[in-house]
Order: structure tokens, then sequence, then C-alpha cells
């Protein structure tokens, strides 16, 4: 039983992590839009590591 609880809690906490990570990504484009758009040169950076759900 208490294992059950720990899983149930874990995948909680992992779908909470993954909602946090997206927010944080589509974050991360609206700036890199708005620097863009200011005409702010910055270097090309290689795209951020994205987890799939599974």
């Amino acid at each position: 039983m208490e294992q059950e609880e720990e899983l149930s809690s874990a995948k909680k906490e992992k779908q909470d992590l993954q909602k946090q990570q997206n927010t944080l990504h589509i974050i991360e484009k609206n700036f890199d839009a708005m620097i863009r758009k200011a005409g702010i040169k910055v270097p090309e950076k290689a795209p951020s590591p994205r987890i799939l759900s599974s």
C-alpha cells in the first residue's frame, strides 16, 4: 500500500515537473522572439532538450 502511494506521488510530481518544463519552454520561446523583434543579435544555441511525456 505504501509503495502504491509513493508511486502515485512520484507520478503526480512528474506531471507537475513536465508542466513546469513546458511553461518554461514557452517563456523561452517568447523571450527569444522579443529579443529578435527588438533587433538584438544573440548567438544561435543548441535547442533545449525536450523530454517527451511517457
